[in-house]
């Protein structure tokens, strides 16, 4: 028997989804692709995108508040060594 998705159309009323060429399946509800990567589910943009979790966003923001870290830690070295008082 061939496994297949179907989403609702109207009320009681169901259509067989279609994977496009890269797999995935496009849900009108949510506006998104669905499909696996890496062996997990992940949701795509129209333009096939992939769209990042929660977790993934919050280690880019954690990841870009230490270089903003790194480079305040490096400009204060510059001013020290260019005799500059920090209070």
């Amino acid at each position: 028997m061939r496994n297949f998705i179907k989403q609702l159309k109207a009320v009681g009323q169901y259509e067989e989804l279609q994977p496009n060429a890269e797999g995935r399946l496009w849900s009108r509800q949510l506006g998104l692709y669905l499909g696996v990567e890496n062996a997990k589910l992940r949701s795509f943009t129209d333009l096939h995108q992939i769209i990042s979790t929660p977790a993934e966003t919050a280690e880019q923001e954690q990841h870009k508040t230490e270089i903003a870290q790194q480079e305040v830690e490096r400009l204060k070295e510059q001013l020290r060594t260019l005799g500059a008082s920090l209070l």
